[in-house]
């Protein structure tokens, strides 16, 4: 024993001289301050039951910083393993077994076993530069990413994709793509893609892409909204098609409504049961109801007012710049074409005329007939029409004796 001793004193001075320790060795490694040798044995580290990550007692003289001990349970946040003590936080060294995944990426993964998330009924929060950036609730059912994507927002089947889309959002199975999309939003079925689409709305059942398309809409269902701004500012619309940059801007009651193209139907409040097709095609045709409007700037800023006849008004026109000219149930045809009067079916004008109307077949052409008293009250030269009183064809002219001397209007019979 008193040999054991002496080997033991020699060698542990000859460490200290200089200044370091070796055991087993008399030759320690200058860089160390115990050098340990053995060729058949290991260093057996102090063995503890730390009782979690916190665990600030278990060490009966306080935690400092570096201590290393080797834990010995599986309990609260802790597993069999070696642990530090570190930023008052038990760290786990990791190894080639541990389940913690790796910054640089990882090999041996099995899709069926190994996966990203969380085995209690809690949801999935994704930081970047320490902000929350993204969620997955625990249900799968609400998937939002981007800075307060969701904020105050509904879980129950939405998806939010952009900053503040769907933040403050109401309402289910939802769809929203794109800065504060859909943010402060009441909607049920509906798809927001763009900055600001649907916006502060009320939707259902609809369709909104574009950027500020749908802007603060309330109490719209069964819509298809498309370019920035289209169906910017509605309220009270169902059943409304709107495709094309500004189409339907601020069209107020202008539901069962299709307007396509630039600018078409815009302003166009009460333009129900109508259909707008070219560049500002019904541009602010304010109560142009049931009308159908086809051409580049057709029924622009048009006077008409078929909401005061919901029945029978109507209005029609086909062409570039056709207008109404105010005049319900009437039909213009071909570019510049205005009406004149109501019931009326103008074709040309005078800076787009019409030389020619043919019409093929075997047919005829029907006339309007009546009798005298049922002449227009105010004739225009060249009306045309049947008799009955007279069993002959009539027309209006400037030479009603037929002595070719002008300033005798009336009907002459042919």
């Amino acid at each position: 024993m008193k040999k054991k001793i002496l080997l033991f004193s020699i060698l542990l001075f000859s460490g200290i001289t200089n200044a370091q320790v070796g055991i087993a060795t008399t030759n320690p490694n200058p860089s160390t301050i115990l050098d340990i040798v053995s060729t058949d044995a290991g260093i057996m580290i102090p063995r503890v039951a730390l009782t979690g990550t916190t665990d600030a007692v278990t060490i009966s003289n306080g935690n400092v910083e570096s201590l290393l001990v080797y834990n010995t349970q599986t309990i609260s946040d802790v597993t069999p393993g070696f642990y530090y003590w570190y930023d008052n936080k038990w760290q786990r060294l990791i190894n080639s077994s541990t389940n913690d995944w790796s910054l640089t990426g990882n090999a041996g993964t099995n899709e069926s076993l190994n996966f990203i998330g969380t085995t209690d009924d809690m949801g999935l929060t994704f930081r970047t530069n320490n902000v929350k950036t993204g969620f997955i609730s625990n249900d799968g059912l609400a998937l939002h990413f981007g800075i307060n994507a969701g904020l105050g927002g509904s879980f129950d089947r939405t998806v939010f994709l952009g900053d503040a889309s769907g933040s403050n959002a109401s309402g289910s199975d939802i769809n929203a793509i794109g800065s504060n999309a859909a943010l402060g939003a009441e909607a049920y079925d509906s798809n927001f893609m763009g900055a600001e689409a649907g916006y502060s709305s009320s939707f259902n059942s609809s369709n909104v892409f574009g950027k500020q398309a749908g802007y603060n809409n309330f109490e719209t269902t069964d819509a298809n909204i498309f370019g920035f701004q289209a169906g910017y500012e509605l309220g009270e619309m169902n059943d409304i098609n709107y495709f094309g940059n500004q189409a339907g801007y601020r069209a107020w009651s202008a539901e069962n409504s299709n307007f396509f193209g630039r600018m078409a139907g815009y302003l166009a409040s009460e333009a129900y049961n109508s259909n707008f097709l070219g560049h500002q095609s019904g541009y602010n045709a304010n109560k142009a109801s049931n009308s159908i409007f086809i051409g580049y700037r057709s029924g622009y800023n048009d006077p008409v007012d078929n909401t005061l006849d919901d029945l029978r008004g109507y209005s029609i026109l086909i062409g570039r710049e056709t207008s109404t000219g105010g005049f319900g149930k009437s039909i213009a045809i071909g570019g510049g074409a205005t009406n004149t009067a109501s019931n009326q079916l103008m074709v040309g004008s005078s800076s787009t005329p019409i030389d020619t109307v043919e019409f093929k077949g075997s047919g005829a052409v029907k006339v309007s007939i009546g009798t005298s008293t049922d002449r227009p009250v105010v004739p225009e030269f060249g009306q045309i029409r049947y008799n009955t009183d007279l069993g002959r064809f009539e027309g209006y002219v400037n030479d009603l004796n037929g002595d070719g001397t002008q300033g005798d209007a009336g009907w002459r019979a042919f």
